[in-house]
Protein backbone atom coordinates (compact mmCIF):
# COMPACT_ATOMS: atom_id res chain seq x y z
CA UNK A 1 0.00 0.00 0.00
CA UNK A 2 1.60 3.42 -0.91
CA UNK A 3 1.95 6.25 1.91
CA UNK A 4 -0.88 8.43 0.78
CA UNK A 5 -3.14 5.14 1.10
CA UNK A 6 -1.25 4.30 4.67
CA UNK A 7 -2.22 7.97 5.53
CA UNK A 8 -5.72 7.64 4.38
CA UNK A 9 -6.11 4.07 6.27
CA UNK A 10 -4.65 5.63 9.82
CA UNK A 11 -7.14 8.62 9.24
CA UNK A 12 -10.37 6.05 8.76
CA UNK A 13 -9.23 4.29 11.88
CA UNK A 14 -8.64 7.73 14.02
CA UNK A 15 -12.25 8.53 13.04
CA UNK A 16 -13.38 4.93 13.99
CA UNK A 17 -11.47 5.59 17.30
CA UNK A 18 -13.25 8.70 18.24
CA UNK A 19 -16.58 8.31 17.69
CA UNK A 20 -16.12 4.96 20.11
CA UNK A 21 -14.38 7.12 22.77
CA UNK A 22 -16.28 10.20 22.43
CA UNK A 23 -19.76 8.70 22.16
CA UNK A 24 -20.31 10.85 18.98
CA UNK A 25 -20.61 10.47 14.82
CA UNK A 26 -17.70 11.01 12.84
CA UNK A 27 -17.48 11.40 9.08
CA UNK A 28 -15.01 10.92 5.80
CA UNK A 29 -15.67 13.64 2.57
CA UNK A 30 -17.20 11.62 -0.12
CA UNK A 31 -15.30 8.59 -0.95
CA UNK A 32 -14.21 7.61 -4.60
CA UNK A 33 -13.89 3.85 -5.40
CA UNK A 34 -10.51 3.72 -4.30
CA UNK A 35 -10.51 5.39 -0.90
CA UNK A 36 -14.03 3.18 -0.46
CA UNK A 37 -11.28 0.05 -0.88
CA UNK A 38 -9.12 1.27 1.60
CA UNK A 39 -11.94 2.20 4.43
CA UNK A 40 -13.10 -1.16 3.74
CA UNK A 41 -9.68 -2.51 5.11
CA UNK A 42 -10.56 -0.62 8.25
CA UNK A 43 -14.83 -1.60 8.39
CA UNK A 44 -14.64 -5.24 7.50
CA UNK A 45 -12.74 -5.69 10.91
CA UNK A 46 -15.94 -4.01 12.67
CA UNK A 47 -18.70 -5.26 13.85
CA UNK A 48 -21.94 -4.11 11.87
CA UNK A 49 -23.76 -1.44 13.08
CA UNK A 50 -20.51 0.61 14.33
CA UNK A 51 -20.32 2.49 10.36
CA UNK A 52 -22.26 3.14 7.43
CA UNK A 53 -21.63 3.72 3.89
CA UNK A 54 -24.00 6.22 1.88
CA UNK A 55 -24.15 8.58 -0.61
CA UNK A 56 -27.41 10.19 -0.61
CA UNK A 57 -29.21 6.99 -2.29
CA UNK A 58 -29.09 3.59 -2.62
CA UNK A 59 -27.55 3.26 -5.99
CA UNK A 60 -24.77 6.13 -4.97
CA UNK A 61 -21.31 5.39 -6.00
CA UNK A 62 -19.49 8.18 -4.12
CA UNK A 63 -20.23 7.75 -0.52
CA UNK A 64 -19.56 9.52 2.93
CA UNK A 65 -18.33 6.75 5.59
CA UNK A 66 -20.08 7.23 8.98
CA UNK A 67 -19.17 5.78 12.04
CA UNK A 68 -21.16 5.77 15.40
CA UNK A 69 -25.08 4.49 16.00
CA UNK A 70 -27.27 5.57 18.26
CA UNK A 71 -26.54 3.19 20.67
CA UNK A 72 -23.24 4.52 21.68
CA UNK A 73 -23.95 8.30 20.98
CA UNK A 74 -27.71 8.21 22.16
CA UNK A 75 -29.04 10.13 19.54
CA UNK A 76 -29.71 10.31 15.88
CA UNK A 77 -27.76 12.10 13.52
CA UNK A 78 -28.13 12.63 9.77
CA UNK A 79 -25.67 12.11 7.36
CA UNK A 80 -24.12 15.98 6.04
CA UNK A 81 -26.00 15.07 2.62
CA UNK A 82 -27.82 17.87 0.74
CA UNK A 83 -29.76 16.97 -2.67
CA UNK A 84 -29.45 19.81 -4.94
CA UNK A 85 -32.14 20.34 -7.79
CA UNK A 86 -30.57 21.86 -10.93
CA UNK A 87 -33.03 23.24 -13.45
CA UNK A 88 -32.88 25.69 -16.65
CA UNK A 89 -34.82 28.70 -16.51
CA UNK A 90 -35.92 28.30 -20.32
CA UNK A 91 -35.90 24.33 -21.02
CA UNK A 92 -36.82 26.10 -24.59
CA UNK A 93 -33.03 27.73 -25.16
CA UNK A 94 -31.61 25.10 -23.00
CA UNK A 95 -28.12 23.52 -23.74
CA UNK A 96 -27.62 19.43 -23.54
CA UNK A 97 -26.04 19.09 -20.63
CA UNK A 98 -24.00 16.17 -19.54
CA UNK A 99 -22.97 14.65 -16.14
CA UNK A 100 -19.50 16.50 -16.94
CA UNK A 101 -20.81 19.61 -17.95
CA UNK A 102 -22.36 19.76 -14.18
CA UNK A 103 -19.33 18.77 -12.26
CA UNK A 104 -17.22 20.78 -14.35
CA UNK A 105 -19.26 23.78 -13.95
CA UNK A 106 -19.23 23.34 -9.63
CA UNK A 107 -15.63 22.32 -9.88
CA UNK A 108 -15.10 26.07 -11.60
CA UNK A 109 -16.36 27.23 -8.61
CA UNK A 110 -13.43 26.39 -6.30
CA UNK A 111 -14.64 23.95 -4.60
CA UNK A 112 -13.16 20.32 -4.25
CA UNK A 113 -14.23 17.20 -5.37
CA UNK A 114 -14.58 15.16 -2.49
CA UNK A 115 -17.34 17.68 -1.25
CA UNK A 116 -19.30 16.53 -4.27
CA UNK A 117 -20.95 13.46 -4.26
CA UNK A 118 -22.92 11.44 -7.57
CA UNK A 119 -24.84 13.38 -9.98
CA UNK A 120 -27.86 12.50 -11.99
CA UNK A 121 -28.91 14.23 -15.28
CA UNK A 122 -32.46 13.83 -15.92
CA UNK A 123 -34.86 14.99 -18.90
CA UNK A 124 -36.25 18.37 -16.94
CA UNK A 125 -33.91 18.49 -13.99
CA UNK A 126 -30.19 17.53 -12.77
CA UNK A 127 -30.18 15.93 -8.94
CA UNK A 128 -26.38 16.49 -7.10
CA UNK A 129 -25.24 14.91 -4.37
CA UNK A 130 -22.99 17.74 -2.35
CA UNK A 131 -21.87 18.34 1.47
CA UNK A 132 -24.58 20.65 3.33
CA UNK A 133 -21.21 22.68 4.34
CA UNK A 134 -21.32 23.81 1.05
CA UNK A 135 -25.16 23.52 -0.13
CA UNK A 136 -25.98 27.26 0.28
CA UNK A 137 -22.38 28.13 -1.61
CA UNK A 138 -23.78 26.12 -4.89
CA UNK A 139 -27.13 27.48 -4.64
CA UNK A 140 -25.88 30.71 -4.47
CA UNK A 141 -23.27 30.85 -7.02
CA UNK A 142 -24.06 28.20 -9.93
CA UNK A 143 -26.05 29.98 -11.99
CA UNK A 144 -25.21 29.11 -15.75
CA UNK A 145 -23.61 25.69 -17.04
CA UNK A 146 -22.39 25.85 -20.40
CA UNK A 147 -24.43 28.43 -22.25
CA UNK A 148 -27.61 27.62 -19.83
CA UNK A 149 -28.85 29.76 -17.19
CA UNK A 150 -30.11 27.65 -14.41
CA UNK A 151 -31.70 27.99 -10.90
CA UNK A 152 -30.19 25.71 -8.37
CA UNK A 153 -32.46 24.57 -4.72
CA UNK A 154 -32.94 22.01 -2.30
CA UNK A 155 -34.78 19.09 -2.89
CA UNK A 156 -35.82 16.39 -0.43
CA UNK A 157 -34.77 13.61 -2.77
CA UNK A 158 -34.02 11.86 -6.03
CA UNK A 159 -36.79 10.92 -7.67
CA UNK A 160 -36.63 6.87 -8.23
CA UNK A 161 -37.13 7.45 -11.77
CA UNK A 162 -33.71 9.40 -12.37
CA UNK A 163 -31.21 7.08 -11.70
CA UNK A 164 -27.98 5.47 -13.76
CA UNK A 165 -28.48 4.84 -17.43
CA UNK A 166 -28.00 1.63 -18.60
CA UNK A 167 -27.05 -0.49 -21.67
CA UNK A 168 -27.66 -3.86 -21.74
CA UNK A 169 -24.93 -6.65 -22.83
CA UNK A 170 -25.24 -10.61 -23.57
CA UNK A 171 -21.35 -11.55 -23.80
CA UNK A 172 -20.14 -15.04 -24.29
CA UNK A 173 -16.81 -15.78 -22.12
CA UNK A 174 -15.31 -18.91 -21.53
CA UNK A 175 -15.32 -19.15 -17.61
CA UNK A 176 -16.71 -16.12 -15.39
CA UNK A 177 -12.81 -14.57 -14.40
CA UNK A 178 -13.24 -11.32 -14.10
CA UNK A 179 -10.68 -10.55 -16.51
CA UNK A 180 -12.31 -12.05 -19.58
CA UNK A 181 -15.59 -10.71 -19.03
CA UNK A 182 -14.09 -6.98 -18.57
CA UNK A 183 -11.89 -7.97 -21.74
CA UNK A 184 -15.51 -8.29 -23.76
CA UNK A 185 -17.66 -5.70 -21.76
CA UNK A 186 -15.11 -3.51 -22.69
CA UNK A 187 -13.57 -4.47 -26.24
CA UNK A 188 -10.10 -4.54 -25.33
CA UNK A 189 -7.67 -7.42 -25.20
CA UNK A 190 -6.78 -9.74 -22.58
CA UNK A 191 -3.23 -8.62 -21.72
CA UNK A 192 -4.93 -5.28 -21.40
CA UNK A 193 -7.48 -6.43 -19.19
CA UNK A 194 -4.89 -8.04 -16.97
CA UNK A 195 -2.59 -4.82 -16.62
CA UNK A 196 -5.58 -3.34 -15.27
CA UNK A 197 -5.93 -5.09 -12.19
CA UNK A 198 -1.61 -4.47 -11.65
CA UNK A 199 -2.07 -0.94 -11.94
CA UNK A 200 -5.00 -1.21 -9.28
CA UNK A 201 -7.70 0.35 -11.46
CA UNK A 202 -10.24 -2.35 -11.13
CA UNK A 203 -12.73 -2.45 -8.16
CA UNK A 204 -15.62 -5.24 -7.52
CA UNK A 205 -18.44 -4.36 -4.75
CA UNK A 206 -16.32 -1.23 -3.80
CA UNK A 207 -13.06 -2.62 -3.15
CA UNK A 208 -9.74 -2.76 -5.19
CA UNK A 209 -9.53 -5.88 -6.92
CA UNK A 210 -5.91 -7.24 -7.42
CA UNK A 211 -6.33 -11.07 -8.83
CA UNK A 212 -7.66 -11.40 -12.27
CA UNK A 213 -8.66 -14.59 -12.61
CA UNK A 214 -11.63 -13.77 -9.58
CA UNK A 215 -14.82 -15.22 -10.61
CA UNK A 216 -17.83 -12.60 -10.92
CA UNK A 217 -20.78 -13.41 -8.93
CA UNK A 218 -24.36 -12.48 -9.74
CA UNK A 219 -25.47 -8.53 -8.68
CA UNK A 220 -21.56 -8.09 -8.55
CA UNK A 221 -20.70 -4.37 -9.87
CA UNK A 222 -17.51 -3.98 -11.01
CA UNK A 223 -15.69 -0.31 -11.89
CA UNK A 224 -12.72 0.08 -13.62
CA UNK A 225 -11.12 3.59 -13.87
CA UNK A 226 -10.35 4.58 -17.13
CA UNK A 227 -13.02 2.53 -18.83
CA UNK A 228 -16.70 2.85 -17.14
CA UNK A 229 -18.55 0.89 -14.79
CA UNK A 230 -21.01 -2.70 -15.31
CA UNK A 231 -22.73 -4.73 -13.15
CA UNK A 232 -23.03 -8.67 -13.95
CA UNK A 233 -26.41 -9.69 -14.06
CA UNK A 234 -26.63 -13.52 -14.74
CA UNK A 235 -25.37 -16.63 -16.75
CA UNK A 236 -28.22 -17.17 -19.01
CA UNK A 237 -26.63 -19.93 -20.86
CA UNK A 238 -23.72 -22.75 -22.03
CA UNK A 239 -23.01 -23.04 -25.65
CA UNK A 240 -22.26 -26.60 -27.18
CA UNK A 241 -18.84 -25.40 -27.43
CA UNK A 242 -18.68 -25.18 -23.42
CA UNK A 243 -18.73 -21.34 -23.14
CA UNK A 244 -21.21 -19.30 -21.14
CA UNK A 245 -23.69 -16.81 -22.01
CA UNK A 246 -24.04 -13.77 -19.33
CA UNK A 247 -25.84 -11.14 -19.16
CA UNK A 248 -24.45 -7.28 -18.20
CA UNK A 249 -25.62 -3.98 -17.84
CA UNK A 250 -23.32 -1.34 -18.92
CA UNK A 251 -23.41 2.33 -17.21
CA UNK A 252 -23.75 5.05 -20.24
Amino acid sequence: MREEDLQFKKFVEDLANRAYKNGTYTYTKFLDPAKCSIAHNVTDNMPAGEYEYFGGCDESERVILRFGNILNAGYEEQFPISTLMISPLNNKFADVISHRDVLGAVLNLGLSRDVIGDIYVGDDAIYLFCHENVEEFIRENLTRIKHTTVNTEVTGEKPCSVGPVFKEKVIIVPSLRTDLIISKVFHISRSESELLFSREKVFINGRLCSKSGVPLRAGDTVSVRGCGKFIFDNEISVTKKGNTSIRVRQYV
